[in-house]
This record gives structure tokens, sequence and C-alpha cells, in this order.
């Protein structure tokens, strides 16, 4: 039970419970204090023959909507997931406080930003999974069992990031790296067409991934000038 002394939750209770009484059926809300930040979620259950469908809802998902499919045996699963910063009152009337202390937007960024990173990583290691399995060649396979243990190696990182709001991301850039340097080797490799496809969508998503990690190094970087010493 919310105190009724506690003017700021209660003020943000409104707000939330405002949102949650507007859900459709098969939406989630969730709340997180750390960032101060909504998670809306809509989900879907498609049939496995109703492609048009599901191609219309990944059509219509925009550029701040993280997507996840998962396949059933004759359906789909299809979840939207829509991040919102809601501003609570606890900063408000404090003129003492620092910046450091509000919520920013630049805080969101850096967390929508690591969670990008994720999802490309994520992306590449099933891309490159799923090549394992056809490539025979004892070269090509070490260059992809090596290409897996980094990508594994990077969730862990980024998922240090999440958790560390302060922490550089130097580690994953590194290996973003040493991903990159895999590839070229990879493109040395005698590929048939379909490789050098996939290969074309790994280089992709590696600088997809660069992308998000710099953007997370140039925020966290000015964080860290801006702190008092």
């Amino acid at each position: 039970m919310i105190a009724a002394t506690a003017e700021p939750n209660s003020t943000l209770s409104k707000k939330i419970t405002k949102i949650c009484v507007q859900l459709r059926p098969y939406q989630a809300l969730e709340y997180d204090p750390a960032v101060e930040m909504l998670l809306l979620t809509t989900e879907w259950l498609i049939s496995s023959s109703d492609a048009d469908k599901l191609g219309e809802i990944v059509a219509r998902r925009t550029d701040d909507e993280k997507i996840t499919v998962r396949r059933f045996d004759d359906n789909y699963k299809v979840a939207l997931v829509k991040r919102l910063v809601v501003a609570s009152a606890s900063s408000q009337g404090k003129e003492a406080c620092t910046i450091a202390d509000r919520p920013k937007p630049s805080k969101v960024k850096d967390l929508r930003s690591i969670r990008q990173a994720i999802d490309e990583t994520d992306r590449f290691y099933c891309l490159l999974a799923g090549e394992n399995e056809a490539i025979q060649r004892p070269d090509a396979l070490r260059l992809i069992s090596e290409a897996l243990l980094i990508a594994i190696d990077q969730l862990d990182l980024l998922q240090q990031l999440v958790d560390d709001a302060a922490l550089m991301p130097t580690q994953v850039v590194e290996h973003n790296r040493l991903l990159r340097t895999l590839l070229r080797q990879m493109m040395q490799t005698c590929l048939t067409q379909a490789e050098q496809r996939t290969l074309l969508q790994l280089i992709q998503v590696t600088g997809n991934q660069l992308k998000s990690l710099l953007i997370v190094k140039e925020i966290r970087a000015q964080v860290t000038i801006a702190s008092p010493k």
C-alpha cells in the first residue's frame, strides 16, 4: 500500500494507474524506477499460416519499439515493447539537487543504445550459429567458433553495462574490433553465394552494433566529465 503522505509517490502512482486503466487486452505495463521508465508490451498470437498479419505487425513497428517473435508449433507469439519516460515529482521543487539527480534524456538514450547493441549481438549470434551446421571446412569452422565465443562475451559485457551506469563500453568495442578482424578473415576463405550473403549480413550487424556502442561511449564520457571529483 502506498502511504498517503508520500505525495511524489502518490502522483506517480496516479500517472501509472491512468495508463493501466487504458490498457487493451494482451497489453502489459512495467515500471522501472531506476530510470523512471515505463515498458508497454503489446502481444499477439498469430497463426503460423497467417504470414501477412505477421508482416503487417513487423512493418508498422516504430524505431523506438523492440520486437520479439517466438515460434510455436502452430502459432507465432509477437511482442512489441515501447519505452516511455515518466518524470516523477520526486525532484520537483528541489533547487539544491544537481542535474545528475534528475531523470535525463541521455540516461534513457544510453539504456536504449545498450539494448540495441544487445539485439544486434543476438542477431549476429543467431546468423553465425545457423551457418555452423552447413559449413564443414575446418578453417571456416574455427573462425565461426571464435566469433561465437566473442559474441557470447559481448552479451555478458553488455549486461554489465546495463547494471553499472558508470562502466565504459571499452571492452565491448574492443570485442567488436576482433569480430571485424574475423569477418575479414572469413572473406578470404572460399565462400558459396549463400555464405557471402550471410557474411554481408554479419558485417552490417557488426556495424550497427558499433554505432550503438559509440553512442553509449559518448554519453558516458560526458557524464564522467560532468561528475564532481
